[in-house]
């Protein structure tokens, strides 16, 4: 651990803990080949297992971190032709393109090279920040803070507009003759009434030409 880091930065519990399991066992070992007079060779290679132990733990954290990271990509290329009913381009979403839980993973990388728990309490405000708190949250957001789309069962499971869009068979609000006077946006307070009215402006488009139309923007910034 580097000095000052704290721990939880850059690795994975589970196998923190398995690690240090394991480097505890081989402890043991080399401790008992001591007491037990073995020749100073088998002491040698057991510390020699020990250190093996902690450099596969390493290769295996970036296993499965490679492998974590490629599963959400993927996942995250299947919102790329997709929108909500309620007018949402989900490419464009910060939630539904990764950029958010990307921006999470990188600031977590960023705070262990940068060893910025190290210096930070000599800073005005530093030693007041809870690097493992702060840790555990930007690890929620990589895994958590990310949206598959409600086509592939993202988005609040409750969401009042997909309900009411699929058991009407819509697959955009713009095409409710009821849009006007609908309440369902009203949880997305001022947002709400911004897609209401993108939508009514692009009554009578596809949900595809509404997607090519919507692209690089969300619908109150357009």
């Amino acid at each position: 651990m580097l000095p000052g880091r704290q721990a939880g930065f850059g690795e994975i519990p589970i196998l923190s803990i398995y690690g240090h399991f394991i480097v505890l066992v081989f402890c043991i070992a080399i401790h008992v080949c001591k007491n037990q007079g073995l020749p100073h060779s088998q002491f040698c290679v057991s510390g020699l297992c020990a250190g093996a132990i902690l450099k596969i733990r390493k290769e295996w954290y970036k296993y499965f971190r490679v492998k974590y990271i490629a599963t959400m990509k993927e996942a995250l290329n299947r919102t790329e032709d997709q929108a909500g009913p309620c007018g949402i381009v989900c490419g464009v979403c910060p939630l539904g393109s990764g950029t958010v839980a990307e921006t999470a993973g990188q600031t977590r990388k960023h705070i262990v090279d940068c060893q910025i728990p190290m210096w930070s309490p000599f800073v005005p405000g530093g030693e007041v920040i809870d690097w493992t708190a702060m840790d555990r949250g930007l690890e929620w957001m990589e895994k958590y803070a990310c949206c598959a789309g409600c086509e592939n069962g993202g988005g609040p499971p409750d969401c009042t507009i997909r309900i009411c869009a699929r058991e009407k068979g819509y697959e955009l609000c713009s095409s409710c003759d009821e849009l006007d006077d609908c309440s369902k946006f009203e949880w997305l307070k001022e947002h709400g009434q911004q897609l209401k009215q993108k939508l009514k402006e692009n009554k009578g488009l596809s949900k595809k030409e509404y997607i090519k139309k919507m692209i690089g923007q969300m619908p109150w910034e357009a």
